[in-house]
């Protein structure tokens, strides 16, 4: 797998510009902790990566298995407590005609998102 990388810097404020690649995004700090809300915050930017690498992951199979498949629909809540197990609770609809046995192959394959993945095994910081 290539080398992923992407970079951040202060934009203004509490506003952070994030680039990958051509593109960029903004982030901000809710107001609760200093910030305007007028972007997504990182946590929330967190939930929307594994929200979106497994909607993508389900259709790809998908269309693989030439499965037509209108719409993947994910709903992730997160409620961090710090010094305890983290806990994220997902809905996740899949808009098709298939039948159960697909719709729930496809909602096991949703569990093997690269970005999930990532999340479980943890991650290793290493200062450059």
């Amino acid at each position: 797998m290539p080398k992923m990388e992407v970079n951040a810097s202060r934009e203004d404020a509490m506003v952070v510009r994030v680039t990958a690649r051509d593109n960029y995004l903004l982030a901000d700090a809710t107001e609760k902790d200093g910030g305007s809300s007028k972007y997504a915050s990182p946590k929330e930017m967190f939930m929307a990566s594994v929200a979106s690498c497994k909607v993508m992951t389900v259709m790809l199979y998908a269309q693989r298995k030439g499965w037509e498949v209108e719409d993947v629909q994910i709903h992730l809540e997160f409620s961090p407590q710090y010094g305890r197990d983290y806990v994220m609770y997902q809905r996740i609809e899949i808009i098709s005609d298939l039948d159960q046995e697909k719709i729930d192959r496809l909602k096991e394959i949703a569990e093997l998102c690269p970005v999930g993945q990532y999340m479980k095994q943890g991650i290793t910081f290493v200062n450059q």
